[in-house]
């Protein structure tokens, strides 16, 4: 029966973009699990609201980059139960950059995910006053 499948599937592609739960899982519970640091999180365009259900949604995604601090075996590790994660997650472009003052490797991800929704409008940056 499909009903019993919706939990299921509500986690694989969430109505909205369930922004905090996705960092919290599998983004911050995995890195703990691997030992790696975040340092930086940025997304592009996310809506923080729940759409209606009876709106017309459609296939959105989420581009976002997360910087690590950790190491290596740790990092491929993360990146391979990311992989496994129900949430299906595209990882476009890994960067990995090794500070001279430091131990630790800086890992970047950056990635997409999906989810049910609106269009995303953006409102472009408009000057206040003249000069």
């Amino acid at each position: 029966e499909v009903k019993a499948d919706l939990p299921i599937l509500e986690v694989a592609l969430p109505t909205g973009s369930n922004i905090k739960n996705y960092l919290q899982r599998p983004i911050e519970n995995l890195a703990d699990l691997h030992k790696l640091t975040i340092k930086d999180v940025q997304f592009d365009e996310v809506p923080i609201s729940d759409p209606e259900k009876n709106s017309e949604l459609k296939l959105r995604q989420i581009n976002y980059a997360v910087t690590f601090n950790g190491n290596f075996v740790d990092f491929s590790l993360f990146v391979k139960d990311l992989e496994k994660y129900i949430r299906v997650t595209d990882v476009d472009k890994i960067e990995i950059k090794k500070p001279d003052t430091s131990s630790q490797t800086n890992y970047t991800i950056n990635a997409t995910t999906r989810y049910l929704g609106l269009p995303v409008i953006t409102i472009p940056n408009q000057r206040v006053g003249s000069r």
